[in-house]
């Protein structure tokens, strides 16, 4: 778990490929494979037999050593007591029934709700107790082992258990992506059919053929090997894609971003020479604006002036505006 949770913060583009958080589901596995390996050695350590001759009861997996023994077997048994009482019933209780204990007021489950979400974020919202109810299954598994059925009982409820497993499953499909409730009917049917062919149940079925229900059984085992691989292969190549998809809309971004860059420096400097162009060109109007009525002062004015003298007018402007074309600077100052 630190390992993963460091990789994450180290190399955090490792960690967004899937934009899932490793560190929360690293530490859900974790607890998944301790509740199993606690639960198991607990109840192993608890597990008893006895001899036909009634000599006494002892140690299942020691049966030298006589059950609940002070020096052997007693601490042992006290702290599997504990280990069921306080850590494994209190996590199974916990999955099974969070849904109800997020509805009472006085519970408060916001620290630990992101581990509970990531054991039921698969589940439909009716059926997220479905988290819990493997673990139980393999709860009631552990349980009856304590007891001894007989040569043939352990068997006789394995096989029972894992049809009552397929059934409730099929008829629920809990998880809301329907090829997973299709995928978990097949891995569990193909539980209870290896069960049947391990029982006397094969034997009734297939007489004395040892050879043929040694081949069927060893198909039904690659069956969960093959679908662990094919599972393995899609995740990979899901990740794989993700990466190259986002490296490459990244490479399309910058160099978007780079054209773009270009595309405003260049309208920059077509509309600076624009601005260029018509301040020049106003300047060059302008000049010409002013020799043009030094010009129209020299010449024109005087023969007006003359003109107006020897036709008796009093006011040049009738001239001026009838017979006189207007020079540019004139009309301009007229708007």
């Amino acid at each position: 778990v630190l390992v993963i949770i460091a990789i994450t913060r180290c190399w955090p583009r490792f960690s967004t490929i899937s934009k899932q958080n490793y560190g929360v589901r690293a530490l859900c596995i974790l607890l998944y494979i301790s509740f199993t390996a606690l639960s198991g050695t607990s109840l192993q350590i608890l597990s008893f037999i006895r001899f036909k001759d009634n000599s006494g009861v002892y140690v299942k997996i020691d049966p030298t050593v006589p059950y609940f023994d002070p020096a052997d077997h007693l601490p042992y048994a006290l702290v599997a007591i504990f280990v069921q009482l306080f850590i494994v019933i209190p996590f199974l209780f916990l999955i099974l029934f969070a849904p109800c204990l997020a509805r009472v007021p006085w519970i408060n489950l916001t620290r630990i709700k992101p581990i509970i979400d990531e054991y039921q974020a698969c589940y439909r919202d009716e059926c997220r107790w479905f988290a819990g109810y493997y673990l139980l299954c393999r709860q009631f598994v552990f349980l009856f082992s304590l007891v001894d059925l007989g040569e043939y009982g352990d068997i006789f409820f394995l096989q029972h258990l894992s049809i009552v497993i397929l059934v409730i499953h099929a008829a629920f499909q809990p998880y809301k992506k329907r090829w997973l409730n299709i995928l978990d009917i097949i891995l569990l049917g193909d539980l209870a059919i290896y069960s049947l062919f391990n029982g006397s149940t094969a034997n009734v079925v297939l007489g004395d053929s040892r050879v043929f229900r040694d081949a069927i059984i060893h198909i039904l085992i690659l069956i969960p090997i093959l679908y662990l691989l094919g599972l393995c292969s899609l995740k990979l190549f899901v990740m794989v894609h993700t990466y190259c998809k986002g490296s490459a809309s990244s490479l399309f971004s910058q160099s978007w971003r780079l054209n773009r860059n270009k595309y405003n420096s260049l309208d920059d400097s077509i509309l600076s020479l624009q601005t260029f162009r018509r301040s020049t060109m106003d300047r060059e109007s302008l000049i010409f604006d002013a020799s043009e009525q030094s010009i129209y002062t020299q010449t024109t004015m005087p023969l007006l002036l003359t003109q107006e003298r020897q036709s008796g007018h009093s006011s040049t402007s009738t001239l001026v505006d009838q017979d006189t074309p207007r020079p540019n600077w004139y009309r301009r100052i007229g708007q």
